[in-house]
Parts: structure tokens; C-alpha cells; sequence
């Protein structure tokens, strides 16, 4: 017992170290723009609506989810300032699951950050089933009833009641 509480005890000398308290303050700011003030300003659906704790947000205004909508683990769904991500009722992302509504485009000579960029609105329709591990780009239009397998990168629109896989996702059958 006293072995355990001396173990704990040690930690209290991090508190006087050089750069301590702005790596917690650092920490704590992360976890309130990245964990909780994204929850304020997410558009959620009339009814109940599942979204995991660990789930990422960027721009959460102009996320708009349907009602009934599961969102799994350590999902990102990255809006921008001009593109929104509609997820329609009844729909579910996989584990791992990626939506963005931006991309860097490529400009030879110019730095990482200089880079410009497109924005796009993504829409999942209803009663869509989004498999773990998905990546969804911009622009893409997602119909209803469609099965996206896992692990696929979805680069262009897939329609309604189809089954679609594979990097990039193409439609493989009907549902």
C-alpha cells in the first residue's frame, strides 16, 4: 500500500517542470475544441441518434445527422466552412470511418500549407450501411439503401441499393 501511494507520489515533481503546465493546457484546449464544444453545435436528428464518444468532428455546424443515425469508434467527419456532410436517417459508419469534405489540390513548388483546396458537400442517404474503415472524399453522393464493404475509399457517387467495395469503391452488385 504504501509502495503504490509513494509510486503515485513521485508524479507531483512533473509539476514543476519546464513546459508541464503548457502541455496540460495544450491538453485541456484539445480536448475542448476537439471533444466537447463540437457536440454543441452538431446538428442532430429529431429522434434518438448514436454517436460514439471517441468520434471526431472539424466544423460540426455543417454536420447535419439523420435521426436514428449510428455513428461507431473513432469515426472523423471533417466538414468544412463551405461543404456540409448530410448523413440521412436510419444510417451507420463503421468503426474507423473517414467523411471529408475538402482536399488539398496539388500545386508543384508551393508548400504543404499553401496548398489550395476544394470544397465539396457529401450526402449519405438513408438506410446506408458504411462498413469499418471506410474513407469518403468529397463530393461524393452516397444513394439510399447502399452497402459501402469495408475498408473501401470512396471516390465517386454510388447509387441506390447497390453494394459497392474495393479502393477505389465500385459497385459490385445490387442490394
Amino acid at each position: 500500500m504504501i509502495g503504490a501511494l509513494w509510486h503515485r507520489i513521485k508524479y507531483l515533481r512533473f509539476l514543476g517542470k519546464r513546459g508541464f503546465w503548457r502541455w496540460a493546457v495544450d491538453r485541456i484546449d484539445f480536448m475542448v475544441t476537439d471533444h466537447i464544444q463540437p457536440w454543441t453545435v452538431l446538428r442532430r436528428g429529431a429522434v434518438r441518434c448514436d454517436v460514439h464518444p471517441s468520434v471526431s468532428f472539424r466544423r460540426a455546424e455543417n454536420v447535419i445527422l439523420g435521426s436514428y443515425t449510428r455513428i461507431q469508434n473513432n469515426c472523423c467527419l471533417w466538414a468544412s466552412p463551405n461543404a456540409e456532410i448530410r448523413v440521412g436517417d436510419n444510417t451507420g459508419l463503421g468503426p474507423g470511418t473517414c467523411v471529408f469534405s475538402s482536399n488539398h489540390q496539388f500545386a508543384p513548388g508551393t508548400p504543404y500549407h499553401r496548398q489550395p483546396w476544394t470544397e465539396q458537400s457529401v450526402t449519405i442517404g438513408q438506410d446506408v450501411w458504411i462498413g469499418a474503415g471506410c474513407i469518403i472524399l468529397p463530393g461524393v453522393e452516397i444513394g439510399d439503401g447502399a452497402v459501402v464493404a469495408a475498408g473501401s475509399v470512396v471516390t465517386k457517387n454510388i447509387p441506390a441499393n447497390s453494394i459497392a467495395a474495393g479502393v477505389p469503391a465500385r459497385v459490385i452488385r445490387s442490394r
